[in-house]
């Protein structure tokens, strides 16, 4: 027999409700989106209650029946004093939402799961309706400046009426990503975890041009929006009038006390263009640690495109890792015991080894964030940190745990739980990424890596991590661009940034090239910085710097000097780039058996 229709005796749905074909077709639609491409075991508790429920078993789905069918826990799971299954039903439920609001928005049908009950519901989606008619008066086009004197303020001018319009003006914007919320409450908001806090102050208007304000104004509501999906904590004052800390409402200045920054700036007409300058400080000390000018056109027509653009160069410039506010925030934690480090400092801290890749700082980054896990287990940047340490424990060997599990697997398990707390979190789809390319399924990384460069696009870490992986699969002219676009973003420059262009001179079979990229690396207690640079010499026919590289490598890795071939077979590489680096090491003197 085949499976039953969805229909209204089955499912308490009307007679039109959608057929078991099309409920599994709306299944495989979602469990394939983005939305749920990382979801891990939320796809597996979706799949078996929609199954269970098309084959009549919809009343069977309690608590203790899911434990043990999807998440394979023992025969005496206590479902009554173990949360495990509403936890993750309610992921479910936001995971779908999320679903069916953009990705799937034009799906014939909906699948849901409502809240106290884990048999799903499905339904056909309702038509949308019409868009009204609006109805747009004509109206004379503006005058042209009469003089060339005028010309540049006059598309302020022009500008002035609709600027106004849509310029939010707020008296507070508290706003917090991941773990920061906004406070509605005082106390709410001085409970807020601790991060890094940014006041952000109204940019200036110099000229006597009250069009400019407008102007001004719109670029500090931009720079505090975009503010909003960095790891900071803003505070955001009144755009008008508003000039110092004195003039701040009390609860604004309770909840900034202790703001370690603060970004200012002004806006002014120079000649024919507009000039626009950013400044950020230590709050404290008052001294200065960013500062840029912006100049733009003052005829030009795109007035918001233009305050878009300052605003994510600011932004961009300031909160990227590896920017001002994290070097300031990595030496305050320097100076912190390691006990007293809180989850925050660990990502800091997990950033700043990213950077070397050097053992020590690995087993010390894993230890912080294997404390945080006890004390913070529902925060992802913790499962997420902790996913990528597991896989450099693999890839690596750094800081072996005494676990049999091995480190492969403790880091897709870690990266599960990340993204099943939150499926856009950067570390956990960074983990997810390599853990893909890890296990061989190369698809799997470029579709996991193609939405980790939309996450975050600007971060110089998730950009080495992906353009280096493209490059050892031998896409390197993909991972090109991005490890450019790293260098730029990135104050500190060498560290691992240049391991991209050694890989891909190595491809090409370019010793000279290779060797001139790897003696740009800066990463001297990572052996794998010394096995690229003994290659490339090896392959540039420079024997000298090829033996003093291995001999280094050596020391770091004893364990390969009987052979090197193994440590290769780990990763994923491309047949020619695995040829040229092992002849690059045959002739540095290695066992490449």
């Amino acid at each position: 027999m085949g499976d039953p229709p969805a229909n209204v005796a089955e499912h308490g749905e009307r007679a039109d409700a959608p057929t078991s074909a099309e409920i599994r077709a709306e299944l495989n639609r979602v469990l394939a989106s983005r939305a749920f491409e990382q979801a891990g075991r939320a796809s597996d508790f979706l799949r078996f209650v929609v199954e269970q429920t098309l084959a009549g078993h919809g009343d069977r789905l309690k608590g203790y029946t899911i434990a043990v069918e999807v998440f394979a826990r023992p025969p005496d799971f206590d479902a009554q004093n173990d949360p495990l299954v509403r936890v993750e039903a309610g992921r479910l439920r936001r995971r779908l939402i999320e679903y069916f609001a953009p990705e799937g928005a034009d799906d014939p049908v909906r699948i849901e799961l409502p809240r106290g009950n884990y048999e799903p519901t499905f339904k056909r989606a309702e038509p949308k309706p019409a868009p009204p008619l609006t109805l747009v008066a004509a109206s004379a086009p503006p005058a042209a400046p009469s003089t060339p004197a005028e010309r540049p303020r006059a598309w302020w001018q022009r500008t002035t009426m609709l600027a106004a319009a849509v310029v939010v003006l707020v008296a507070v914007a508290v706003v917090g990503v991941q773990r920061w919320r906004a406070a509605d409450d005082l106390s709410a908001a001085m409970a807020l975890p601790a991060g890094p806090r940014l006041i952000v102050w109204p940019f200036e208007n110099l000229s006597d041009d009250v069009n400019l304000g407008y102007f001004a104004r719109g670029i500090t509501e931009e720079v505090m929006v975009q503010l909003g999906a960095m790891h900071l904590f803003v505070i955001a004052p009144d755009t008008q009038g508003v000039r110092d800390d004195s003039a701040l409402p009390e609860f604004v200045r309770r909840v900034s006390e202790g703001a370690p920054y603060t970004l200012r700036g002004t806006v002014r007409y120079a000649e024919s263009r507009v000039r626009i300058t950013a400044r950020l400080n230590d709050a404290a000390s008052g001294a200065q640690l960013w500062t840029a000018d912006y100049d733009e056109d003052a005829s030009a027509a795109a007035v918001f495109s233009i305050q878009d653009q300052i605003a994510r160069a600011v932004v961009d410039s300031i909160s990227v890792v590896y920017g001002p506010i994290f070097n300031q925030e990595l030496a305050r934690t320097e100076r912190k015991p390691a006990e007293s480090l809180e989850t925050y400092d660990c990502v800091l801290r997990y950033y700043d080894y990213r950077f070397t890749l050097d053992p020590k700082n690995h087993a010390e980054v894993l230890r912080c964030f294997q404390n945080a896990a006890a004390r913070e287990p529902q925060y992802a940047d913790v499962w997420g940190g902790l996913a990528s340490l597991y896989l450099d424990e693999y890839a690596f060997g750094f800081s072996p745990q005494n676990d049999p599990v091995g480190p492969l697997d403790r880091a897709r398990e870690a990266a599960r739980k990340a993204l099943d707390i939150d499926g856009a979190n950067v570390l956990g789809n960074t983990a997810l990424a390599r853990a893909r390319y890890f296990v061989h399924d190369y698809a799997g990384f470029k579709r996991s890596a193609a939405r980790l460069l939309e996450l975050d696009p600007n971060n110089p870490a998730v950009l080495v991590t992906v353009a280096g992986l493209l490059a050892v699969g031998g896409d390197g002219d993909e991972g090109l661009p991005l490890m450019e676009k790293a260098i730029a973003l990135t104050p500190r420059q060498a560290g691992v940034l240049h391991v991209v262009r050694t890989i891909v001179e190595l491809h090409k079979g370019r010793g000279d090239e290779a060797l001139a990229a790897a003696l740009r690396m800066d990463a001297p207690n990572w052996f794998m910085s010394w096995l690229l640079l003994a290659a490339a010499a090896g392959l540039a026919d420079e024997p000298e710097v090829a033996q003093r590289a291995a001999a280094r490598l050596l020391e770091l890795r004893p364990d390969l000097a009987t052979g090197v071939r193994h440590e290769l077979d780990k990763w994923l590489v491309a047949k020619k780039l695995h040829a040229n680096v092992l002849l690059g090491l045959s002739r540095a003197g290695l066992n490449t058996e």
